[in-house]
């Protein structure tokens, strides 16, 4: 997010129903193409990846705007119930937003998707979290911002030549970055 924390909470729920559907519809976008692409005879494939995407985008986008609602409202209830903020409040918003979304296969549909909806939030918060770890790491080290930007305002000066210092920097790079994917053990 470009902006800070959004205070009122219909604002952040319309935020959030906006952002599941742009990714619903580029999911429908970019499944349905590669079916309808791969499914279809030769000569007749763009045409039939577009109609595939023409009939099945609204669609994933809607639904994922109605998941991201539902995820959303439970997320919300549960952090001004609880009066906490926790990871435990999206995951259940996930179980309860695909069980409810799942409803009309039946309640057996409904209860085998509840720990699936859980499981993919959970997922999804790892990566979050694991990402924005390895971003802060990489962003706390004063070499790893000196490569990104020797000198502001400044142009690229190579009075070794450019080959040299260049090969020397992306060594240090891959150095860094071996050394911060590589877990640590603490003492």
């Amino acid at each position: 997010m470009y902006y800070g924390e959004i205070p009122d909470h219909r604002r952040r729920l319309i935020h959030s129903v906006g952002d599941g559907f742009i990714l619903g519809g580029a999911y429908g976008c970019v499944v349905p193409f590669i079916r309808g692409f791969r499914g279809s005879p030769s000569g007749a494939r763009l045409a039939a990846g577009a109609q595939e995407v023409l009939r099945n985008a609204p669609r994933h986008a809607g639904w994922m705007a109605a998941f991201s609602a539902v995820l959303f409202s439970v997320d919300t209830a549960m952090s001004l119930a609880r009066r906490r903020e926790d990871p435990l409040n999206p995951i259940a918003g996930g179980a309860v937003a695909l069980a409810l979304l799942r409803m009309h296969r039946g309640a057996r549909a409904a209860a085998l998707s509840a720990p699936v909806g859980a499981a993919a939030v959970a997922v999804l918060l790892g990566v979050d979290w694991y990402m924005s770890e390895l971003l802060s790491r990489l962003m706390s080290r004063t070499d790893t911002l000196a490569y990104l930007n020797p000198r502001p305002g400044a142009a690229w000066v190579f009075p070794d030549g450019p080959s040299k210092q260049l090969e020397e920097k992306k060594k240090s790079c891959a150095e860094l970055l071996l050394q911060l994917c590589t877990p640590s053990v603490s003492k």
